[in-house]
């Protein structure tokens, strides 16, 4: 699985089988130029979770290509275009406040 970070035609993450299995770290241990790291092999229709780094901004679109090859080495790709879309509300911090309290009933305005 390669992932293009940014849709930008540059591969920037590899996950594969055909990586040590102790290969845990994002390394470039197939010498392809790409960050690599280790992806169980998996059988036919079962599902596949990776995380992803941290990817800064809201909306922004990121492309993954699966390459899947079969016991008879018989090798399919297809691409998937995703968008990151930041739906988490606002959080309002107070820093740093100072105000003149009122004389007669010690409140804040």
């Amino acid at each position: 699985m390669f992932v293009d970070l940014w849709g930008d035609g540059t591969d920037d993450l590899e996950f594969s089988s055909y990586l040590p299995p102790f290969d845990s770290q994002f390394n470039d241990t197939n010498a392809n130029g790409i960050p690599d790291k280790y992806l169980a092999p998996t059988a036919s229709g079962e599902t596949v979770s990776i995380a992803l780094p941290d990817i800064e901004g809201s909306m922004s679109n990121h492309k993954v290509t699966w390459k899947v090859s079969d016991g008879c080495n018989n090798i399919r790709s297809c691409s998937s275009e995703f968008m990151v879309v930041d739906k988490k509300a606002p959080t309002p911090y107070c820093i740093d406040i100072s105000s003149a309290v009122m004389e007669n009933d010690g409140t804040v305005e």
